[in-house]
């Protein structure tokens, strides 16, 4: 069993490292948004971080951000604590409950995946790792972006100018139209 564990892990870190600031392709699915998630990438980074840095790297609203933390604030998995450096700025880390919640959690998954490596015998799981990484690899590594940074990208150009989102040749047209000249 101890070869498949070593598997499950082996497993475990060609994901982390295919997706080391989110998922690939700047996805995260609406399950995968909330305290789990927030959870886990404290945990690998094992430093506190922004709520913005958090934000961008599992590409969330700041709303969403806000309501994630004060969940986990509530349950003592989390603490939001003033930057010693400079104090307007606010850091998240994990409490040791926290930090003993995602060792239990990653337990658990190498359990599950390291039984499931048995059922499909050394070589076959062997073979399933040595893929994912080469899978991982091969993916682009972006930064995550949310919902509304992909919307914003699917706008047609001319749009995105009218309102002011953009810089070029229509860059505040609609306004120039309407008489506006703050543009």
């Amino acid at each position: 069993m101890e070869r498949y564990e070593s598997l499950a892990r082996e497993f475990f870190q060609a994901m982390d490292a295919a997706a080391p600031s989110g998922p690939p392709g700047g996805r995260t699915s609406e399950t995968l948004r909330g305290e789990a998630a927030v959870m886990r990438l404290l945990d690998r980074r094992g430093e506190s971080l922004t709520p913005g840095e958090v934000c961008r790297a599992l590409g969330m609203t700041s709303s969403r951000m806000a309501a994630v933390l004060k969940g986990l604030e509530r349950k003592g998995l989390a603490l939001r604590e003033r930057d010693e450096r400079d104090r307007r700025r606010i850091r998240v880390t994990l409490t040791a409950q926290g930090r003993a919640l995602c060792a239990r959690k990653q337990r658990y998954a190498q359990e599950e995946l390291a039984r499931l490596f048995s059922a499909l015998g050394e070589e076959d799981a062997a073979l399933f790792v040595r893929l994912t990484r080469r899978v991982t690899e091969l993916l682009p590594q972006r930064p995550c972006r949310g919902r509304r940074a992909r919307r914003e990208e699917a706008r047609p150009e001319a749009e995105q100018a009218d309102e002011g989102l953009i810089d070029g040749p229509r860059a505040g047209t609609a306004a120039r139209e309407k008489g506006d000249d703050r543009t």
